[in-house]
């Protein structure tokens, strides 16, 4: 059990790792990321395949720790939606954008928004980084669909009761 405790912390932190490397790409040069897709990756790889394999679980009436299951993908969903929305407050005061939904930083107490890259970063379009925002909600989208299919194995356990 310790080994397999072990193998789970290391795959957590493994994934950080990708979500911040992916993170820094398009923070860093935004339209050479867009150009080569990173975003459509880190959605896939740090959040999409790891969501399907927890539903699959969760679905599984068979799975004697399906209780289990469902419970880590509600924490992995929030992990996700977290993930998002704070990169879309990242990209947002990395870029100077302006967007009619944001709240600006200081009705959060934070007075002056700074950049935590310490490195060069190259300027991209309007049109780049109003798309990785657009990205950031379609995905914060996806997962508040994932919640409901949570929602309805929920229903679907007690249905019968």
């Amino acid at each position: 059990m310790i080994d397999s405790t072990k193998g789970i912390s290391e795959l957590w932190v493994t994934r950080q790792r990708l979500e911040d490397l992916y993170k820094k790409i398009l923070l860093m040069d935004l339209e050479y990321a867009l150009d080569k897709k990173v975003e459509q990756d880190l959605w896939n790889h740090a959040f999409k395949n790891q969501i399907n394999v927890l539903q699959s679980q969760a679905k599984d009436k068979l799975n004697v720790k399906r209780g289990e299951s469902q419970a880590s993908l509600n924490l992995f969903l929030e992990n996700a939606s977290g993930f998002y929305l704070q990169f879309l407050q990242l990209v947002c005061t990395t870029f100077k954008l302006d967007l009619p939904f944001r709240r600006k930083s200081a009705a959060f107490g934070v007075m002056k928004e700074k950049c935590p890259l310490k490195t060069k970063i190259n300027s991209p379009t309007k049109n780049s980084c109003y798309y990785i925002c657009q990205h950031c909600l379609v995905h914060l989208g996806d997962i508040g669909m994932y919640y409901n299919f949570i929602n309805i194995l929920y229903v679907d356990k007690f249905w019968f009761f």
